[in-house]
């Protein structure tokens, strides 16, 4: 009998040990908590052991971010399922991005515009992974406080492999209607997508930034998600200081060459008074970027034909880094090498703005 009831008590063992993955960190840190609560939140259940696990060591080691976490169960088949209405998604954001109930106001405002199309539900997402709100949710669950110069910049990497459909006002109220996003354009020499190329320019930016100190959010994290040019500057209001987008030019002349940068005019009718911070801005990075890579310098546009510029209630430039249909600048600007050269130039000019 006693032999029996100890090998019971050794497959019962065996049993526990097996299921635990080997090397587990089963630390009931913060990477646990925020895997729990997305569970919850999310999908409305008890997290089962195994994903748990998978998900906050996920987190822990650094293989995803918070975002891509929320992203994963937000995306996931089991929430989709649920074909929850717009109001219960948007609420639904709120809990899991803001560690809270959506206000009267955000929940109508973000109704209304899934209501018109003018976003769809993947694109809203990006939004709310980008506010202040997040950020500090993410440093609780981290445990890591508040680091680095206090600045914030918003890196709008331009176009999408997805387009975003319909139009949208040329400016705040405006009766102008725009394309919300097009294709961009395409290296003729080299055959890269024009959004491809300001994705690998983004992610590059967005390391050396945060490695001088600065906190950044970007409009867009894959080439797979639309996002309207409205939607974009939006996000950069959501709490960043300034906000940089980064496109490449194309025209039928393959003889055109230089970068060049779009800033609001002084006349603008929306938001007039980020001029004089557009311009400096502007100034700086084109100056910058064209001295560390050696690309002919066109100067500083000021245009009020911007849709995202026309939006941002914050400094923004439009850097247009090369022409993608000149033979030199699109095989420069496509080579992996000379890519730090131009990080570096677009970084520097953002060091000199604020220490101007």
């Amino acid at each position: 009998m006693r032999k029996r009831l100890l090998s019971l008590l050794l497959a019962v063992v065996m049993t526990v040990l097996l299921a635990v993955p080997v090397n587990a960190d089963t630390t009931d840190d913060g990477y646990t908590g925020f895997a729990t609560r997305l569970y919850t939140v999310v999908l409305g259940r008890d997290p089962d052991p195994s994903g748990l696990y998978d998900w906050s060591n996920r987190l822990r080691t650094r293989q995803i971010s918070f975002a891509d976490c929320a992203r994963g169960f937000l995306f996931s088949p089991e929430f989709v399922s649920k074909n929850v209405n717009d109001a219960e998604y948007v609420s639904v954001l709120y809990r899991t991005f803001l560690d809270r109930e959506p206000d009267g106001d955000g929940l109508s405002y973000w109704t209304g515009r899934l209501a018109s199309g003018s976003v769809n539900r993947s694109s809203i997402v990006e939004g709310f992974s980008n506010s202040s709100e997040f950020a500090e949710l993410c440093r609780h669950y981290s445990g890591t406080p508040a680091s680095g110069n206090g600045i914030t910049v918003c890196i709008d990497p331009g176009h999408s492999g997805v387009v975003a459909s319909g139009y949208v006002p040329l400016g705040p109220g405006s009766s102008d209607m725009k394309l919300a996003d097009t294709s961009g354009t395409r290296g003729r020499f080299s055959g890269v997508a024009e959004y491809v190329l300001t994705m690998q320019i983004a992610d590059q930016l967005r390391a050396e930034l945060e490695a001088r100190g600065y906190n950044v959010i970007m409009t867009r994290y894959d080439n797979s998600t639309p996002v309207d040019c409205v939607t974009r500057a939006q996000i950069g209001n959501e709490g960043a200081d300034i906000m940089v987008r980064l496109h490449f030019d194309g025209l039928d002349n393959s003889s055109v060459s230089g970068a060049h940068a779009i800033v609001i005019a002084q006349d603008n009718p929306w938001n007039p008074q980020t001029y004089a911070g557009s311009a400096r801005l502007g100034r700086c990075i084109i100056d910058s970027y064209c001295s560390a890579t050696g690309i002919r310098n066109r100067g500083v546009f000021e245009q009020n034909n911007m849709t995202g510029n026309n939006w941002s209630t914050i400094p923004c430039v439009l850097l247009e880094m090369g022409f993608m249909t000149n033979q030199y600048d699109d095989l420069y600007m496509t080579d992996p090498e000379n890519q730090p050269a131009m990080v570096n130039g677009i970084a520097n000019g953002i060091d000199a703005y604020f220490a101007s």
